[in-house]
């Protein structure tokens, strides 16, 4: 089985494109996909419960060390020779996607370094040296996140824990986690009796490891709900379901484009009880431990009528997108969901999910997916913005930046600039032609300033993880003319960093969050609104005007999940480091990753892309990237 992170399916788009040879706008097309580096699956020998790492064993094809792309410097080698040889590993340039590679075995006891689907991801980038082994044990994870002393509710937009600090020489690693959860919270609970797991990549054995044992002795059940077959043709499939009962099933898409990228657990327990877990991990070693990752969670939901109106449109908009599904698992889920009562939920559901929409305004109870469900969400919240009052900061934090969704003779029309940020507007009525002018012109009559805060390749190579979790993080602007168009016309000016000194705990943590913010022009002091989810700058995950429809139609490609938090009783308040509002402030607390105002790139700052050479730039692991072509 073939796993690629959402890049391969929505940005890396290389074909021929299509230029207007008129005046008309031109849709791109999705013709040809570069040949994605395939991440083989691994083999996982039984090891004991408290233990939740992986070990991996050296190939035995070594690297050519003449190769460029593989060299790391001598003096960080050196340097790390007294550390366990566990910290460095060689890989070819060659990988397989064999997933019966035995040579790829991974072994609980072995010293060289693993990370299941960790190291599975690094060889396309060719890196000869490697982070020392982080150990998670589960079972006493929820001791090692501390909490800052405030009453904090479980529900809410939370950070995910992470032990990649471990790496690092700071002295108190503690306070990176404050107020965090981890994945033992979520689904290493001895009361879980059920649960679907609803993602984009998965690493069975190193998920299911994390399962409280009862959940086998019991033969409690977990379905797994992607883009493509987990269990079919596993090398352990007969392993893994004598010891589990577990499904997968295949989410349908249309569109070859288009992908499962939703992050979202239902975790059923005992009372009658379920949790709704909306997030930006996906379900691998990487993602738990060199990422940033953002959560939402319901908090436990009891059987009941849901009396308050979040809560009934929450509840109508999750059982309306499992029935996009159209498959007996979601329909089944969906109607044991209909009898929960959701009167606590304070959140609106913001989801994409394939087919082809009417491009109108939404009614206040219609059904919608992909931007216009964003417009919904803004207009019945009554926080479409007016011009004439004030001046607002809107802000998109991302990890994958596609291609732009139009052109017209070598103007681009992209998805923030030329979509979000309008459709903010109450006097959204149509769409900006495509270029820098006409965007940049929408900016000055409506008194607004955009900001993208994406990584530079600094930022990156002095991650805890290095050039290794640059693997998450996409975004092609030197392949093709129509890429440089548009970071010239639509992106460059409005990139900002994702660190700024040490305030939130992640500022080493290579991001895989996505957040979308309007301020109540107050520079930054307060939010109108904040989502958060799965959903990046891309046509397939938000949607795109089809042309042919002369306006009256927009396409979506891909299944995405997001929330979408108010503020209108109290201003929400961003808050870094942990869950707690600062002394004196009234408001909403919503944890940030990320400090606003983000500080824009410097001259010489340059966005993280696989595509770029970054020649001497050594990662904190003494590696250099020079690009995948």
């Amino acid at each position: 089985m073939k796993h690629s992170e959402e890049y391969d399916l929505e940005e890396m788009i290389c074909g021929e494109i299509a230029a207007s040879l008129d005046d008309e706008i031109t849709v791109i097309a999705d013709d040809t996909l570069d040949s994605a580096d395939d991440i083989a699956i691994v083999l996982v020998e039984p090891f004991s419960d408290d233990k939740k790492f992986l070990r991996r064993k050296r190939r035995k094809s070594e690297p050519d060390q003449n190769n460029p792309k593989v060299r790391g410097t001598d003096e960080h080698k050196t340097k790390k020779k007294a550390k366990a040889s566990a910290g460095r590993k060689n890989l070819g340039s060659s990988h397989s996607d064999s997933e019966g590679d035995t040579e790829l075995f991974v072994d609980a006891l072995d010293s060289d370094w693993a990370g299941g689907q960790l190291t599975e991801q690094t060889s396309a980038f060719n890196l000869p040296n490697f982070p020392d082994i982080i150990e998670i044990e589960s079972e006493s994870e929820d001791s090692v996140a501390p909490k800052s002393g405030h009453s904090t509710e479980s529900a809410g937009i939370r950070l995910l824990y992470n032990s990649s600090y471990d790496l690092s020489d700071l002295g108190d690693k503690t306070e990176v986690n404050l107020d965090t959860v981890t994945i033992n919270e979520l689904v290493g609970q001895k009361d879980l009796v059920e649960t679907y797991q609803f993602n984009f990549s998965v690493d069975l054995e190193y998920f299911l490891s994390f399962l409280h044992p009862e959940f086998s002795i019991k033969r409690r059940k977990i379905t797994f709900i992607t883009g493509g077959p987990l269990l079919s043709g596993h090398p352990l499939e007969n392993q893994l379901r004598k010891k589990f009962l577990i499904s997968d099933v295949v989410a349908s898409l249309p569109n070859r484009f288009g992908s499962h990228h939703s992050k979202m657990m239902v975790n059923f327990f005992e009372d009658d009880e379920v949790e709704i877990v909306i997030m930006t991990s996906n379900l691998t070693q990487l993602d738990f431990v060199g990422l940033t990752q953002t959560l939402w969670r319901s908090g436990r939901l009891k059987k009941g009528k849901t009396s308050t109106t979040l809560g009934k449109r929450f509840r109508i908009d999750l059982i309306r997108y499992l029935s996009k599904y159209k498959l007996n698992v979601t329909d089944a889920l969906l109607k044991k969901l209909e009898h929960f009562d959701y009167s606590s939920v304070d959140v609106e559901l913001v989801a994409s999910a394939p087919g082809v929409y009417n491009l109108e305004d939404p009614k206040p109870k219609g059904e919608a997916y992909g931007y216009l469900k964003f417009r919904q969400c803004l207009k019945r919240n009554n926080l479409l913005l007016e011009p004439e009052k004030l001046s607002h900061n809107i802000l998109a934090q991302v990890t994958s930046i596609a291609y732009p969704y139009a052109t017209k003779k070598g103007k681009t029309s992209s998805i923030f600039t030329h979509l979000l940020c309008p459709l903010m507007f109450k006097d959204w009525d149509q769409l900006l032609e495509p270029g820098a002018e006409a965007s940049q012109q929408h900016q000055r009559e409506n008194r607004y300033k955009p900001h993208i805060v994406f990584p530079t390749a600094k930022e990156i190579a002095s991650s805890n993880f290095g050039f290794l979790s640059g693997t998450a993080v996409h975004f092609k602007y030197t392949t093709l003319a129509i890429h440089e168009q548009q970071y010239e016309q639509n992106i460059k000016k409005y990139l900002c960093k994702w660190s700024q000194g040490i305030q939130t705990g992640r500022e080493r943590v290579t991001p895989h969050v996505k957040y979308y913010a309007c301020d109540n022009g107050d520079d930054w002091k307060s939010l109108k609104w904040v989502l958060v989810g799965s959903h990046n700058l891309s046509k397939q995950a938000w949607g795109y005007p089809l042309a042919k429809s002369k306006g009256t139609q927009f396409e979506v490609d891909s299944y995405e999940l997001s929330v979408f938090k108010a503020g209108k009783e109290k201003p929400l308040i961003p808050v870094y480091g942990s869950d707690a509002l600062p002394a004196k402030t009234t408001g909403e607390a919503i944890r940030f990753p990320f400090v606003v105002p983000p500080k824009p790139y410097l001259v010489r700052d340059q966005a993280w892309s696989a595509d770029v050479d970054f020649g001497s730039l050594n990662d904190r692991w003494g590696n250099t990237h020079h690009g995948i072509f």
